[in-house]
């Protein structure tokens, strides 16, 4: 079985070299690498080429695509899938790295289970130290998805070996322009092609937390816009399938996305954020689906001014911040 591994880049000059090396090192031999440069202005093409070149039995493998202009991230994973011979796809960002046995246990696990999508855990690599993420899953790809879409469960593209004919099937692509949440508005459609998904129960990737200038980590009000396209497109979606049954679970990833971007954004765009999705009102009887914290962040956003919400946020990140 060949999988095809597909990095977008943009500026990535000084994390590239770890990830195309963790890549090119694979214990799994059947790989196809496809790098997508997406018009970077710093020496990320001259890096990758450079750690390419130590890998000379490995070139008839890889392929780098370059964008004349930048165009994001959603367009970068569309050239990437576009560009794919694999019979599985594996995403991996420019900026990150991954454990050398990855494919290897995935794709076998794939193999041995019949599985669709095979999922595993990762690591937040903070610099001084990792801390373990863990996947959330079911086996039935629907229930996934719907996990996914009430975002009960990471959408994250980048710890999944996905079949490359879902995308087939299901005429998936990330809608261009889209550089903020671009897995959440893809891999619930995905999980929901899928026949079986399983799980390799060891943690694989190591997701990079320095990268300031990343694609998410930038331009957050577009963010905000972003988020907003995105859970338009995943209802037309699902509507399209006959599945009203999953607006429910979108609604509850809306709220899920908002309480989210009270606690990861500055102060200074809170006033966007709280008229995000202004639908998603939770009435105080119905709440039994979110966390304790979740329900008390709504409880907060019910009060007339947002300092309650605020005095809370800053005491919850000091607390997480020390663990």
């Amino acid at each position: 079985m060949k999988v095809s591994i597909l990095v977008p880049m943009y500026n990535v000059a000084n994390y590239i070299e770890k990830c195309a090396t963790s890549l090119l090192e694979q214990s799994y031999d059947d790989i196809e690498y496809i790098f997508v440069d997406d018009s970077s202005t710093d020496e990320t093409l001259f890096v990758l080429e450079s750690t390419i070149l130590k890998y000379p039995s490995l070139i008839n493998d890889i392929k780098v695509v370059r964008h004349t202009r930048n165009l994001g991230l959603a367009e970068a994973r569309n050239t990437g899938v576009v560009n794919a011979n694999g019979d599985y796809i594996l995403h991996v960002d420019g900026d990150d790295y991954i454990d050398k046995d990855m494919v290897s246990l995935m794709i076998n696990k794939a193999i041995v289970e019949q599985a669709d999508i095979v999922v595993c855990d990762f690591y937040f690599d903070w610099g001084d130290k990792l801390t373990r993420g863990s996947q959330s899953w079911n086996p039935d790809g629907s229930i996934f998805s719907k996990m996914l879409v009430s975002y009960s469960a990471l959408p994250c593209v980048w710890n999944k070996l996905i079949k490359r004919e879902l995308y087939e099937i299901g005429k998936i692509t990330v809608p261009a322009g889209l550089n903020y949440g671009e897995d959440l508005v893809t891999i619930p459609k995905l999980m929901y092609f899928a026949n079986r998904v399983t799980k390799v129960k060891k943690a694989l990737y190591y997701y990079v937390q320095s990268n300031a200038s990343s694609y998410t980590k930038s331009k957050v009000d577009k963010n905000i816009v972003d988020v907003q396209i995105l859970y338009l497109n995943l209802t037309a979606f699902f509507k399209n399938q006959n599945r009203y049954d999953y607006i429910e679970d979108i609604t509850i990833g809306k709220i899920r996305k908002r309480l989210e971007f009270f606690i990861e954004m500055d102060y200074q765009y809170w006033n966007k954020i709280d008229k995000l999705f202004p639908e998603c009102k939770v009435k105080i009887t119905n709440m039994n689906k979110f966390t304790k914290r979740e329900q008390l962040m709504i409880l907060l956003l019910n009060l007339p001014t947002l300092f309650p919400l605020r005095f809370f946020v800053v005491i919850y990140k000091k607390i997480f911040s020390n663990n």
